[in-house]
């Protein structure tokens, strides 16, 4: 569920389908706020959450540590702290954007 999302505030997203992170949050260059769910297959969900936080371009909440109060400090540090904004912002439009849309047709066309 994408709890928010628009290009001037962070995308938060709370048990999201296995296609949103990590791809269209690095594809969209916007901050994100992950709550993974504890409770899918392999807890995946977590893993990408903390691929994506220790790369430096998300933050994650558990949903065991979860509160309201953490989660609107951490929307507060986005919109409100520059420097830390413009970091995930700047991590995020150097990050390898693929189009799988093209390589998938490369494929084809290549063993065609």
């Amino acid at each position: 569920m994408i709890i928010s999302s628009s290009s001037s505030s962070p995308a938060i997203l709370k048990e999201w389908l296995t296609t949103i992170p990590p791809s269209e949050i690095i594809a969209t260059s916007i901050p994100s706020i992950l709550i993974p769910s504890p409770y899918v297959a392999n807890n995946h969900q977590y893993y990408n959450a903390l691929a994506l936080k220790q790369l430096g371009v998300s933050v994650m909440i558990e949903q065991k540590e979860f509160t309201k109060e953490l989660l609107s400090d951490n929307v507060r540090k986005i919109l409100d702290d520059e420097k830390f904004n413009k970091e995930i912002k700047s991590k995020l439009e150097f990050m390898e954007k693929i189009d799988s849309s093209t390589i998938m047709y490369n494929e084809i066309i290549k063993n065609k």
